[in-house]
Protein backbone atom coordinates (compact mmCIF):
# COMPACT_ATOMS: atom_id res chain seq x y z
CA UNK A 1 0.00 0.00 0.00
CA UNK A 2 1.40 3.38 -1.07
CA UNK A 3 1.84 6.00 1.64
CA UNK A 4 1.65 9.71 0.80
CA UNK A 5 3.81 12.14 2.75
CA UNK A 6 3.28 15.91 2.72
CA UNK A 7 5.77 18.76 2.87
CA UNK A 8 4.84 21.67 5.15
CA UNK A 9 6.40 24.98 6.13
CA UNK A 10 4.72 27.15 8.80
CA UNK A 11 1.46 25.20 8.53
CA UNK A 12 1.32 25.58 4.74
CA UNK A 13 1.26 22.37 2.68
CA UNK A 14 3.70 22.76 -0.22
CA UNK A 15 3.70 19.34 -1.84
CA UNK A 16 3.55 15.57 -1.52
CA UNK A 17 5.51 12.43 -2.28
CA UNK A 18 4.59 8.79 -2.73
CA UNK A 19 6.26 5.74 -4.26
CA UNK A 20 9.49 7.70 -4.59
CA UNK A 21 7.95 10.52 -6.67
CA UNK A 22 7.65 14.11 -5.46
CA UNK A 23 5.01 16.60 -6.60
CA UNK A 24 4.84 20.31 -5.80
CA UNK A 25 1.61 22.26 -5.27
CA UNK A 26 1.14 25.45 -7.29
CA UNK A 27 -1.18 28.00 -5.66
CA UNK A 28 -3.34 30.95 -6.52
CA UNK A 29 -3.89 34.13 -4.48
CA UNK A 30 -6.46 32.33 -2.30
CA UNK A 31 -3.93 29.55 -1.50
CA UNK A 32 -5.88 26.91 -3.44
CA UNK A 33 -3.94 24.20 -5.28
CA UNK A 34 -4.37 25.10 -8.98
CA UNK A 35 -1.78 22.63 -10.29
CA UNK A 36 0.45 19.78 -9.19
CA UNK A 37 3.83 19.33 -10.93
CA UNK A 38 6.64 16.82 -10.61
CA UNK A 39 10.36 17.62 -10.50
CA UNK A 40 10.42 17.86 -14.32
CA UNK A 41 7.54 20.43 -14.20
CA UNK A 42 5.13 17.95 -15.78
CA UNK A 43 1.63 18.69 -14.46
CA UNK A 44 -0.46 15.75 -13.28
CA UNK A 45 -3.35 17.95 -12.08
CA UNK A 46 -4.85 21.38 -12.74
CA UNK A 47 -7.91 22.91 -11.11
CA UNK A 48 -10.03 26.04 -10.76
CA UNK A 49 -12.60 26.63 -8.03
CA UNK A 50 -15.74 28.54 -7.18
CA UNK A 51 -15.63 30.98 -4.24
CA UNK A 52 -17.24 28.54 -1.79
CA UNK A 53 -15.18 25.51 -2.82
CA UNK A 54 -16.98 23.93 -5.75
CA UNK A 55 -14.80 22.74 -8.65
CA UNK A 56 -15.11 24.95 -11.74
CA UNK A 57 -12.78 22.87 -13.93
CA UNK A 58 -10.07 20.27 -13.42
CA UNK A 59 -7.78 17.87 -15.27
CA UNK A 60 -5.91 14.83 -14.03
CA UNK A 61 -6.18 13.18 -10.62
CA UNK A 62 -7.12 15.50 -7.78
CA UNK A 63 -4.85 15.53 -4.72
CA UNK A 64 -6.32 15.38 -1.24
CA UNK A 65 -5.79 19.13 -0.84
CA UNK A 66 -7.41 21.35 -3.46
CA UNK A 67 -9.56 24.40 -2.56
CA UNK A 68 -7.62 26.43 0.05
CA UNK A 69 -5.55 23.27 0.26
CA UNK A 70 -2.32 25.06 1.11
CA UNK A 71 -3.88 25.88 4.52
CA UNK A 72 -4.84 22.25 5.09
CA UNK A 73 -8.44 22.06 3.83
CA UNK A 74 -8.69 18.29 3.37
CA UNK A 75 -11.17 16.66 1.00
CA UNK A 76 -13.43 14.37 3.03
CA UNK A 77 -13.74 11.10 1.13
CA UNK A 78 -16.92 9.02 1.27
CA UNK A 79 -19.15 11.72 2.76
CA UNK A 80 -22.26 13.16 1.09
CA UNK A 81 -22.32 16.62 2.69
CA UNK A 82 -19.04 16.91 4.60
CA UNK A 83 -16.89 18.00 1.66
CA UNK A 84 -13.85 19.34 3.51
CA UNK A 85 -12.35 18.64 6.89
CA UNK A 86 -10.86 21.83 8.37
CA UNK A 87 -9.48 20.75 11.75
CA UNK A 88 -12.29 21.59 14.20
CA UNK A 89 -15.19 21.22 11.74
CA UNK A 90 -16.43 19.84 8.44
CA UNK A 91 -17.57 22.15 5.65
CA UNK A 92 -20.26 21.72 2.95
CA UNK A 93 -19.29 23.48 -0.30
CA UNK A 94 -22.72 23.29 -2.00
CA UNK A 95 -24.34 25.51 0.64
CA UNK A 96 -21.28 27.42 1.87
CA UNK A 97 -21.88 26.42 5.48
CA UNK A 98 -20.14 24.58 8.26
CA UNK A 99 -21.73 21.29 9.29
CA UNK A 100 -21.54 22.05 13.01
CA UNK A 101 -21.64 25.01 15.37
CA UNK A 102 -18.68 27.29 15.95
CA UNK A 103 -17.39 25.90 19.25
CA UNK A 104 -15.47 29.10 20.10
CA UNK A 105 -18.58 31.30 19.61
CA UNK A 106 -16.28 33.70 17.75
CA UNK A 107 -18.67 34.24 14.81
CA UNK A 108 -22.02 36.03 14.91
CA UNK A 109 -23.40 33.46 12.44
CA UNK A 110 -21.92 30.20 13.73
CA UNK A 111 -22.58 28.12 10.58
CA UNK A 112 -21.55 30.71 7.96
CA UNK A 113 -18.19 30.11 6.30
CA UNK A 114 -15.71 32.97 6.21
CA UNK A 115 -18.22 35.54 7.50
CA UNK A 116 -19.75 35.46 4.02
CA UNK A 117 -16.50 36.64 2.35
CA UNK A 118 -14.78 33.49 1.01
CA UNK A 119 -12.48 35.42 -1.36
CA UNK A 120 -10.98 37.57 1.40
CA UNK A 121 -11.24 35.45 4.56
CA UNK A 122 -10.06 31.93 5.42
CA UNK A 123 -10.59 29.74 8.47
CA UNK A 124 -7.56 27.44 8.93
CA UNK A 125 -8.76 26.19 12.33
CA UNK A 126 -12.44 25.79 11.56
CA UNK A 127 -12.94 28.20 14.44
CA UNK A 128 -12.87 31.81 13.19
CA UNK A 129 -12.34 33.71 9.95
CA UNK A 130 -9.16 35.71 9.36
CA UNK A 131 -7.82 37.52 6.25
CA UNK A 132 -5.55 35.68 3.85
CA UNK A 133 -2.02 36.55 4.86
CA UNK A 134 -2.95 37.27 8.48
CA UNK A 135 0.12 36.65 10.64
CA UNK A 136 0.89 36.81 14.34
CA UNK A 137 4.29 36.74 16.00
CA UNK A 138 5.43 36.72 19.61
CA UNK A 139 7.49 39.88 20.07
CA UNK A 140 8.41 39.91 23.78
CA UNK A 141 8.40 37.68 26.85
CA UNK A 142 8.98 38.93 30.38
CA UNK A 143 9.50 36.76 33.46
CA UNK A 144 9.28 37.15 37.20
CA UNK A 145 10.65 34.41 39.44
CA UNK A 146 8.18 34.60 42.30
CA UNK A 147 9.25 31.78 44.64
CA UNK A 148 12.44 30.14 45.77
CA UNK A 149 12.73 27.89 48.81
CA UNK A 150 13.62 24.32 49.72
CA UNK A 151 12.79 22.19 52.75
CA UNK A 152 13.57 18.64 53.84
CA UNK A 153 11.94 16.33 56.35
CA UNK A 154 13.18 13.04 57.79
CA UNK A 155 11.18 9.96 56.84
CA UNK A 156 10.73 6.66 58.76
CA UNK A 157 12.56 4.73 56.05
CA UNK A 158 15.76 6.73 56.79
CA UNK A 159 15.75 9.23 53.93
CA UNK A 160 14.13 12.63 53.41
CA UNK A 161 11.21 14.18 51.61
CA UNK A 162 12.62 17.24 49.85
CA UNK A 163 10.26 19.98 48.67
CA UNK A 164 11.38 22.66 46.25
CA UNK A 165 9.29 25.78 45.83
CA UNK A 166 10.49 27.44 42.64
CA UNK A 167 8.27 28.85 39.93
CA UNK A 168 8.02 31.83 37.62
CA UNK A 169 5.32 33.85 35.93
CA UNK A 170 5.49 35.07 32.33
CA UNK A 171 3.83 37.70 30.16
CA UNK A 172 3.96 37.12 26.42
CA UNK A 173 3.20 39.87 23.89
CA UNK A 174 1.89 38.86 20.46
CA UNK A 175 1.73 41.32 17.58
CA UNK A 176 -0.61 40.64 14.64
CA UNK A 177 -1.07 42.15 11.20
CA UNK A 178 -3.18 43.32 9.53
CA UNK A 179 -4.83 44.95 12.55
CA UNK A 180 -8.36 43.55 12.68
CA UNK A 181 -10.71 42.56 15.45
CA UNK A 182 -10.22 38.82 15.71
CA UNK A 183 -11.69 36.77 18.56
CA UNK A 184 -9.29 36.02 21.41
CA UNK A 185 -10.38 32.39 21.00
CA UNK A 186 -8.35 32.36 17.78
CA UNK A 187 -5.34 34.19 19.11
CA UNK A 188 -4.93 32.60 22.52
CA UNK A 189 -5.18 28.82 22.34
CA UNK A 190 -3.51 26.64 24.95
CA UNK A 191 0.22 25.83 24.87
CA UNK A 192 1.18 29.23 23.61
CA UNK A 193 3.95 29.32 26.22
CA UNK A 194 6.26 26.28 26.28
CA UNK A 195 9.24 25.27 28.39
CA UNK A 196 12.26 22.99 28.14
CA UNK A 197 14.72 21.98 30.85
CA UNK A 198 18.44 21.21 30.57
CA UNK A 199 20.92 20.57 33.35
CA UNK A 200 22.50 17.95 35.57
CA UNK A 201 21.56 15.95 38.64
CA UNK A 202 24.19 14.31 40.80
CA UNK A 203 23.76 11.82 43.60
CA UNK A 204 26.46 9.79 45.33
CA UNK A 205 29.01 10.93 42.74
CA UNK A 206 26.91 9.84 39.73
CA UNK A 207 25.81 12.51 37.23
CA UNK A 208 22.53 12.35 35.30
CA UNK A 209 21.98 14.66 32.32
CA UNK A 210 18.57 16.29 31.88
CA UNK A 211 17.31 17.52 28.51
CA UNK A 212 13.59 17.32 27.80
CA UNK A 213 10.35 19.14 27.08
CA UNK A 214 8.81 20.25 30.35
CA UNK A 215 5.43 21.71 29.37
CA UNK A 216 3.85 24.88 30.68
CA UNK A 217 0.53 26.44 31.61
CA UNK A 218 -1.41 29.32 30.15
CA UNK A 219 -3.02 31.29 32.95
CA UNK A 220 -5.48 33.72 31.39
CA UNK A 221 -7.15 35.81 30.63
CA UNK A 222 -5.84 36.65 27.18
CA UNK A 223 -6.18 40.41 26.74
CA UNK A 224 -5.63 43.04 24.07
CA UNK A 225 -6.36 43.37 20.35
CA UNK A 226 -6.67 44.04 17.52
CA UNK A 227 -2.92 44.54 16.92
CA UNK A 228 -1.36 43.43 20.21
CA UNK A 229 -2.33 40.63 22.58
CA UNK A 230 -1.02 39.45 25.94
CA UNK A 231 -1.06 35.98 27.45
CA UNK A 232 0.10 35.15 30.95
CA UNK A 233 1.73 31.86 31.89
CA UNK A 234 3.23 30.18 34.92
CA UNK A 235 5.53 27.23 35.34
CA UNK A 236 7.78 25.25 37.65
CA UNK A 237 9.81 22.02 37.68
CA UNK A 238 7.98 19.07 36.16
CA UNK A 239 8.67 15.34 35.76
CA UNK A 240 12.38 14.49 35.84
CA UNK A 241 14.07 11.09 35.91
CA UNK A 242 10.79 9.48 36.92
CA UNK A 243 11.09 10.86 40.46
CA UNK A 244 9.74 14.38 40.34
CA UNK A 245 6.14 15.42 40.55
CA UNK A 246 4.71 18.90 40.04
CA UNK A 247 1.46 19.95 41.67
CA UNK A 248 -0.69 22.84 40.55
CA UNK A 249 -3.40 24.75 42.34
CA UNK A 250 -5.23 27.16 40.04
CA UNK A 251 -1.96 28.30 38.48
CA UNK A 252 -0.88 29.77 41.83
CA UNK A 253 1.24 27.19 43.62
CA UNK A 254 3.65 24.75 42.01
CA UNK A 255 5.63 22.36 44.21
CA UNK A 256 8.26 19.76 43.34
CA UNK A 257 8.48 16.75 45.71
CA UNK A 258 11.39 14.34 45.77
CA UNK A 259 12.03 11.34 48.05
CA UNK A 260 15.78 11.04 48.60
CA UNK A 261 17.75 8.13 50.07
CA UNK A 262 20.41 8.79 52.71
CA UNK A 263 23.01 6.73 50.84
CA UNK A 264 22.76 9.14 47.88
CA UNK A 265 24.18 12.17 49.67
CA UNK A 266 25.60 14.70 49.15
CA UNK A 267 23.18 15.86 46.47
CA UNK A 268 23.60 18.49 43.76
CA UNK A 269 21.19 19.65 41.09
CA UNK A 270 21.39 22.48 38.60
CA UNK A 271 18.54 22.87 36.15
CA UNK A 272 18.10 25.56 33.51
CA UNK A 273 14.75 26.39 31.92
CA UNK A 274 14.22 27.82 28.46
CA UNK A 275 10.72 29.30 28.39
CA UNK A 276 9.40 30.22 24.97
CA UNK A 277 6.46 32.09 23.57
CA UNK A 278 5.14 31.54 20.06
CA UNK A 279 2.17 32.82 18.11
CA UNK A 280 -0.96 30.63 17.85
CA UNK A 281 -0.81 27.28 16.10
CA UNK A 282 -3.33 28.43 13.51
CA UNK A 283 -0.79 30.71 11.88
CA UNK A 284 2.62 29.15 12.56
CA UNK A 285 4.40 25.87 12.11
CA UNK A 286 3.54 22.92 14.37
CA UNK A 287 7.11 22.05 15.41
CA UNK A 288 8.62 19.09 17.14
CA UNK A 289 8.31 19.76 20.88
CA UNK A 290 11.68 18.10 21.45
CA UNK A 291 13.39 20.91 19.53
CA UNK A 292 12.75 24.20 21.28
CA UNK A 293 14.92 25.95 18.67
CA UNK A 294 12.12 25.29 16.16
CA UNK A 295 9.40 26.73 18.34
CA UNK A 296 10.86 29.79 20.06
CA UNK A 297 10.04 33.20 18.63
CA UNK A 298 11.01 34.90 21.89
CA UNK A 299 12.44 33.21 24.96
CA UNK A 300 13.75 33.77 28.46
CA UNK A 301 15.89 31.64 30.77
CA UNK A 302 15.82 30.88 34.46
CA UNK A 303 16.62 27.98 36.78
CA UNK A 304 17.88 26.92 40.17
CA UNK A 305 20.71 25.12 41.92
CA UNK A 306 20.10 22.76 44.85
CA UNK A 307 22.81 21.27 47.05
CA UNK A 308 22.80 19.61 50.46
CA UNK A 309 24.76 17.34 52.73
CA UNK A 310 23.13 14.74 54.98
CA UNK A 311 23.55 17.10 57.96
CA UNK A 312 21.79 19.93 56.10
CA UNK A 313 18.93 17.62 55.14
CA UNK A 314 18.61 16.43 58.75
CA UNK A 315 18.33 20.08 59.81
CA UNK A 316 15.69 20.72 57.15
CA UNK A 317 17.87 23.31 55.38
CA UNK A 318 19.01 22.31 51.89
CA UNK A 319 20.59 25.19 49.95
CA UNK A 320 18.58 26.58 47.04
CA UNK A 321 19.81 29.31 44.69
CA UNK A 322 17.54 30.84 42.04
CA UNK A 323 19.31 31.42 38.70
CA UNK A 324 17.98 34.43 36.81
CA UNK A 325 19.38 33.54 33.42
Amino acid sequence: MSVTNYYTVRSEILGESSSGASRNYLRDALVSVVAMADTANAKSFTGRYKPYGGTLASTGTEPSFTWVGILGYLKAAGSVHNDFGVRARFYAKNVGLWCSLDSTRAEQQPYLYGSGSPVSLADPLGACAVPFGFKCKATSLTKNVVKGAATSKKQPWGGWDIRIYADASFDCTITCSPCINVSKNCLCPSHQIDQWVTGIERADGVRFPVNEYDGSQDCGPCTGGPCEWHQKGRDAPGLWSGAWDSKTENCNALIADLPWDRKDTPIFMEDHFVTCCSSPKAFTNEPDKDRYEDRCQVSTRWGYRLSATAAQLDAGKPELTILSG
